[in-house]
């Protein structure tokens, strides 16, 4: 049988906050057992589960991030507002 661990041993498991942990349990990405109404505890094949669920494998070579302007500044004057010093600005 496996080793029921407590919400605080699960998260040091885990390496997480408790209240990563709660929320992973909220949105159902981890399994658990309800001991009682209040008492929430977590089995080894549960964590060892979700370790797996999230492990990734990337054989490719990342491709390389562009650094500076996420997008292309354009030439093109037609795009935007024309901005008007205050100076050559007409009264209303």
């Amino acid at each position: 049988m496996n080793q029921l661990l407590t919400e605080a041993e699960a998260a040091e498991l885990l390496r997480i906050p408790e209240r990563t942990l709660r929320h992973l349990r909220a949105v159902g990405r981890i399994s658990y057992v309800r001991v009682s109404a209040r008492n929430i505890a977590y089995r080894e094949d549960h964590i060892e589960d979700f370790i797996a669920g999230c492990t990734t494998r990337n054989d490719e070579a990342p491709d390389p991030v562009a650094k500076g302007r996420k997008r292309p500044v354009s030439n093109s004057k037609s795009r935007g507002a024309k901005i008007v010093p205050f100076s050559q600005r007409s009264r209303q």
